[in-house]
């Protein structure tokens, strides 16, 4: 059997998109994988056999005539432009005129068919984003090869509501919208990270077969031992963006109010100079930047308290409303207490409050209230004891595994 996956992003261990897309595939073997990819990272070339990456800029570069490069199994410098766009990414000029060049560039369509075809995979796994490009590809490929398409669906980037947008961001969620109805009309079973976001497409796109299968961690943390102590660690690792730096600043604030001797101590990379500043700022936070995956375990384990937060800016909240983060399936698989400070319109806060376990705050008032009760040390026992409860029914990553395999190899089986 031979998967060919289809992410932006590659299998990776360095963002959360690549270790979302790593973790759906960890069910299956190094020669059953194969991976086209659209990022300027490097692939793991541990986790899949063959791969295919097409940048930015080689599409920029294939206009010119220049040397392609397209990555095929051969360590290629990354690329910069991509990260460049990111930068532009809510700015529809750009992405229209992106688009338009994946679409008229001659930047090696030949040459990514003549590769498939050799490699001659069962089906297409999709984790879908919201790049119009990537549907064409998807989509062409699979009716080139006769291969049914598997959807892996974490965000909601078609659930865009057209009418509350400019014209220029409308008319592309238009054609977005388009292209995920014909890529849907060739896919045999979609994957969602929740039943709310299900709900939700369903809702708009009708029912295919399907099924949620929550983000996995593993448990590698030891038992937590509560102490009766005033000095208590919270710790927060993983994305310091889309504002969340602000919230972590909120939450600091008010532990120094109700947790004078406690420390929040701060793991993951600031995306300006000014959120440094911030954090740098407040008493008693520690900021320690970007550490390696393998030292998450130690830090887990030192943890009295772990923080979940996201942004309170109505900008923000409306472009993340359907957001789950990986992060929740790592805290809880880590057995310790947790709080989440976020708005009650997240689907992250909407589920832990009703899987009860995590303390949650949707304000600075109720914040202050699950501060007091993470300083008795029964509270914290309890809800470390819930959190483990739910990560083993939801998110152990073995049962997570099966799930996936079991339904892709169904779906493989039904076309």
């Amino acid at each position: 059997m031979k998967l060919l996956v289809v992410s932006y992003n590659c299998f990776s261990n360095q963002n959360a998109n690549g270790q979302t897309i790593k973790a759906i595939c960890s069910a299956f073997d190094y020669e059953e994988l194969a991976q086209i990819y659209f990022c300027a990272e490097k692939n793991s070339d541990a986790f899949c056999k063959e791969y295919y990456r097409v940048t930015d800029k080689d599409v920029i570069k294939s206009l010119f005539k220049t040397k392609k490069e397209q990555s095929q199994n051969n360590a290629v410098q990354p690329i910069g432009i991509s990260e460049n766009l990111k930068k532009k990414n809510y700015d529809f000029r750009y992405r229209w005129a992106r688009e338009l060049l994946w679409k008229l560039a001659p930047w090696g369509r030949r040459k990514l068919s003549k590769w498939v075809e050799k490699i001659k995979p069962d089906a297409i796994l999709y984790m879908v984003g919201d790049n119009i490009f990537m549907d064409r590809i998807v989509y062409k490929l699979s009716t080139k090869f006769n291969l049914p398409i598997i959807l892996y669906n974490c965000e909601a980037f078609r659930l865009v509501d057209v009418k509350t947008r400019g014209f220029l961001e409308s008319k592309y969620y238009k054609k977005s919208h388009r292209f995920y109805k014909k890529v849907l009309k060739r896919t045999n079973f979609v994957i969602y990270n929740c039943d709310e976001l299900r709900k939700c497409y369903e809702e708009k796109y009708g029912t295919k077969p399907s099924e949620v299968i929550y983000n996995s961690s593993v448990f590698e943390s030891d038992d937590y031992q509560a102490k009766d102590t005033e000095k208590l660690n919270f710790v927060y690792f993983g994305n310091l963006g889309v504002g969340r730096v602000q919230s972590l600043c909120e939450f600091a604030q008010k532990m120094s109010e109700v947790c004078p001797k406690s420390t929040l101590n701060v793991y993951g990379i600031v995306k300006s100079d000014d959120d440094k500043v911030f954090l740098d700022q407040i008493q008693n936070v520690k900021y320690h930047g970007a550490v390696p995956p393998e030292d998450l375990k130690e830090i887990k384990n030192s943890a009295d308290v772990l923080v979940h937060v996201e942004s309170f800016d109505s900008l923000i909240v409306d472009k993340l409303k359907y957001a789950f983060s990986t992060k929740i399936a790592q805290y809880l698989c880590a057995g310790r207490c947790m709080i989440s400070y976020a708005p009650l319109g997240t689907l992250s806060t909407r589920y832990l409050i009703e899987e009860q376990c995590s303390f949650v705050a949707t304000n600075k008032e109720e914040l202050k209230k699950v501060l007091v009760k993470c300083k008795e040390k029964n509270e914290r026992i309890e809800m470390a004891r819930k959190a483990k409860i739910t990560a083993l029914k939801n998110h152990d990553k073995k049962l997570t595994q099966k799930k996936v395999k079991e339904g892709i190899i169904k779906a493989i089986n039904n076309r």
